[in-house]
């Protein structure tokens, strides 16, 4: 019988991947692979519930303090770990010392995983000024790393044995990367939002836009948009964008929680994800699940990595005025089937569904 390996997931979390990824190995492959999650920041239980074997909110802790935890925990995971998959471009060491730390890996027989999930290594700088090309109806230019991220590209080409990337675009950035695409926590959804069924209303429509990031996302091109079409409609249209909200305080750097977010999303009739990346995210998936209509921007050299039947709508920001208006007619009229894009997402989005690209990676 071969020998269990032992995997180590980490060190930040974005997209909510570690504790399905953990599940799934051990509903699945607990015979062959035993996983642990470490991770060096996690967000505020009034934002998430979230679950790790070694969590750390390591930048609430004294400086001098930080390389030493860093320290300990890749010395301690070099005993007992076989695989590494970072998420994000954030390891074990800092970036300083990760080159060293990679190497470490390679002459100790360690497997490495490279996921990289957007800003890691693309330039959002250049995102920003896409924003500019897409209102004036031009396509946008492909996306483009920084020096660092250069750095942190080439060094996961040298010593990865997989690179994965969560949105296509990325691949203009890291060819060599597998596009692996963003899945919904079905259980997680199913903890959120146990009913998403008869919450809409009939009297008025909802449009929700909630950005990660109101830059990246193109927010302030949207609310101009819905500015004219709530200045000219007659009809009860609502529109929130959730960065605008302060649920959570001045403090925080997050304006609502998950909870309040799907709250809003199964009230809502049409959701606008992001349009200036090129691609869709996680909450669109999410808004999809929650019988919503999506709208974002596909770069259309992109289209050929859609899975067939996508329900999202495409638009850009010089057409999105349009298409709002279009959205807004269907949503009336009644014409918008939910349940096509709920099982798009069961299809194709969930780990049970997707997961090849993880089993190349781990075993």
């Amino acid at each position: 019988m071969a020998k269990k390996k032992h995997l180590l997931l980490g060190t930040v979390d974005v997209g909510w991947r570690i504790k399905q990824f953990q599940r799934f190995a051990k509903d699945h492959l607990s015979d062959r692979l035993e996983s642990s999650s470490l991770v060096y920041y996690h967000v505020p239980s009034s934002v998430h519930r979230t679950a790790y074997d070694r969590p750390y909110n390591i930048h609430h802790r004294p400086k001098w303090t930080r390389l030493p935890i860093k320290l300990m925990e890749f010395f301690r995971a070099l005993i007992i770990f076989d695989q590494f998959h970072f998420i994000s471009g954030e390891t074990l060491l800092n970036r300083r010392l990760r080159r060293w730390e990679f190497r470490c890996y390679k002459w100790l027989g360690k497997e490495l995983t490279m996921h990289f999930v957007g800003s890691d290594i693309r330039d959002p700088y250049r995102v920003f000024d896409q924003e500019e090309r897409l209102v004036r109806g031009q396509l946008p230019e492909k996306s483009e790393s920084l020096d660092w991220q250069r750095r942190l590209i080439e060094d996961a080409e040298t010593y990865a044995h997989h690179i994965l990337v969560s949105t296509p675009d990325l691949l203009d950035v890291c060819p060599q990367a597998v596009y692996y695409p963003v899945l919904i926590d079905l259980e997680d959804l199913g903890e959120l939002i146990p009913d998403v069924e008869e919450k809409k209303s009939d009297e008025e429509i909802l449009i929700v836009h909630a950005p990660s990031n109101p830059a990246i996302k193109g927010s302030a091109a949207i609310d101009s948009v819905m500015k004219n079409i709530l200045d000219e409609t007659t009809l009860p249209v609502r529109y929130i964008n959730t960065a605008h909200t302060d649920e959570l305080g001045p403090d925080s750097q997050y304006n609502l929680s998950r909870q309040s977010l799907f709250q809003l999303y199964r009230q809502a009739h049409i959701v606008i994800d992001q349009m200036l990346i090129g691609w869709y995210g996680l909450q669109a998936l999410e808004a999809l699940m929650c019988n919503c209509q999506v709208i974002t921007y596909i770069r259309p050299d992109l289209e050929s990595h859609l899975a067939k039947g996508c329900p999202i709508r495409s638009s850009s920001l010089y057409d999105l005025e349009n298409t709002m208006r279009t959205a807004i007619d269907q949503v009336r009229a009644g014409g918008y089937d939910h349940r096509a894009g709920r099982k798009w997402v069961l299809e194709e989005h969930t780990i049970d569904e997707n997961h090849q690209a993880l089993l190349d990676c781990w075993l």
